[in-house]
């Protein structure tokens, strides 16, 4: 089909097939407005549907004779399917390898989450009141809507890499949970100036290694794991424009290829450098307290930034508040929009924008230091 110049392919779902799927028919946008290449695209994703089905149908006729067995239920000797348990080894064998620790943990928690929720099913059991049932119990543990599909997410992971590989049929159980107006989103409130200046100020005074963290990242934009990954090499004070380069380290991976970047260093950001650095060699990391080259302690800093802020600032704020200032500040002295995104990190927002090498350091700077006087 055709719809304001844009071909989709679409299909209408076999009636044995329908509880399978939230809607009657399977529309895809081809994203194309050529006839020629939406055929092309239409014939391979015709092919990934049907087998698919083929999958689904035989699903279908396996659970009419099983329902024959005087325990339709019980898990034959020999059958493909995994409980939820087993599930998780496979997922973590295969893919754990390559990650760190934190994604073991917390793939182990979402299932754990699950299981509590509706008992150690049969992948094949799945359904979507255990899903809607997962989001509820989530919700009721008293965890924000984006820490709740979070879960949901590594759950579904889990779930589509195990069938793949045991060849069962795709459980679609937890795809497009339902959200609004169950929980509120939360949003993080920047910190105000007056409060970003005092804070600032007892950062310095302080200087400890919590109270550096804060100050390093109040200037700078950093995201908490990026500056409490940073070894002692990763800072260049003494360059003619001092500034911190954001990298991958084996002890910590960047949210997204943006995050690579280099950030000048000026105001409190400067100083906490310096400070932190002081009588290190350049192999030390700079908060040895909460990375130790195996890997960033994130979450119990994240703790304990949190618990030294709450008195400090407005309700809401927390160590992620200095970002959404950061941005804030650089609207307010007038940086362009992709100044913006390449010094916080943020993906970029146009094909454009991925030509050339970036702004020059110099250029950074002379923003940056228009933030130290507002």
């Amino acid at each position: 089909m055709r719809k304001r110049g844009i071909f989709y392919y679409r299909r209408r779902i076999p009636k044995q097939l329908s509880q399978h799927y939230r809607t009657h028919e399977v529309r895809i946008s081809l994203g194309v407005r050529s006839e020629d290449i939406a055929i092309k695209k239409a014939v391979s994703i015709n092919t990934l549907v049907e087998r698919d089905w083929e999958k689904l149908e035989l699903y279908r006729q396996e659970t009419l004779i099983s329902n024959l067995r005087t325990n339709p239920s019980l898990e034959m000797s020999g059958s493909p399917s995994v409980k939820l348990t087993k599930a998780l080894k496979i997922y973590l064998r295969y893919k754990s390898p390559s990650k760190g620790e934190v994604f073991i943990r917390s793939a182990t928690r979402s299932i754990t989450y699950l299981i509590k929720a509706i008992g150690d099913k049969l992948l094949t059991e799945l359904s979507r009141a255990d899903a809607n049932a997962y989001r509820d119990y989530l919700l009721g543990k008293g965890m924000t809507e984006t820490s709740a599909k979070r879960n949901i997410s590594n759950i579904k992971a889990i779930i589509n890499f195990t069938c793949r590989e045991i060849d069962l049929p795709l459980n679609n159980s937890f795809n497009a949970l339902h959200f609004n107006d169950i929980t509120e989103k939360r949003i993080r409130p920047p910190i105000p100036p007056n409060q970003l200046k005092t804070i600032q100020q007892e950062c310095l005074a302080i200087s400890d290694e919590l109270r550096l963290v804060i100050a390093l990242i109040s200037d700078t934009g950093m995201r908490l794991s990026e500056a409490l990954g940073l070894q002692v090499s990763d800072l260049y004070i003494s360059h003619e424009t001092p500034h911190v380069q954001i990298k991958t380290h084996p002890w910590r991976s960047l949210k997204t290829d943006s995050s690579n970047r280099l950030i000048p260093l000026v105001g409190a950001s400067l100083q906490a450098a310096k400070l932190a650095i002081k009588g290190k060699s350049s192999s030390d990391f700079v908060f040895p307290k909460y990375c130790d080259g195996t890997r960033t302690k994130s979450n119990s800093a994240s703790a304990a930034l949190n618990k030294c802020l709450k008195p400090r600032v407005d309700e809401g704020c927390v160590i992620h508040s200095f970002r959404h200032s950061f941005r804030d500040r650089l609207r307010a002295v007038e940086c362009p929009s992709d100044l913006i995104d390449e010094l916080g990190g943020w993906s970029k927002g146009s094909v454009g924008e991925n030509y050339g090498s970036g702004y020059p350091l110099t250029l950074k700077a002379d923003w940056l230091k228009r933030l130290i006087d507002i």
